[in-house]
């Protein structure tokens, strides 16, 4: 275990099998360290928005639609002109290495090898510059 300014970080990785979130949820619990978890799980003040955008999410029904006639998908697309294999954006996570000790790094080489678009938030755990190198020219915001 890895202590940065201290927050225990967590070096640990295993496959993990999520069936829904309340699963990775508690996955997550027995994994991270009790202060990251809690930063990840928790949302600010009393909350209440947390509760309310969980409340809107569980309410949103997802319907599915069956594709027919189509041989050869394509998933590409752009972004204020730059090409993207996947139409994926991660919207900036501050701090994540209180989740694992590699945070941004991990991301940007993740991001880049689905060819998706990584933003960084300005609450990072590692600099832009390290993101940046790990990511290899894929298309990153700040």
């Amino acid at each position: 275990m890895v202590v940065v300014n201290g927050y225990e970080l967590s070096e640990r990785e295993q496959h993990l099998n999520v069936v829904n979130l309340p699963s990775l949820e508690n996955l997550a619990k027995e994994i991270l360290p009790k202060a990251g978890f809690d930063f990840i799980r928790g949302g600010s003040e009393d909350e209440w928005t947390l509760r309310e955008n969980t409340i809107a999410f569980n309410h949103t029904q997802i319907l599915p639609h069956v594709l027919s006639n189509i041989g050869n998908p394509e998933t590409k697309t752009s972004i204020f002109g730059l090409p993207l294999d996947t139409p994926i954006v991660m919207a900036p996570a501050a701090a994540q290495g209180v989740a694992h000790a590699r945070g941004e790094v991990a991301t940007a080489e993740g991001m880049a090898a689905t060819g998706s678009l990584m933003t960084q938030s300005t609450y990072s755990s590692k600099l832009i510059a390290e993101a940046a190198e790990a990511g290899h020219d894929a298309p990153q915001f700040f």
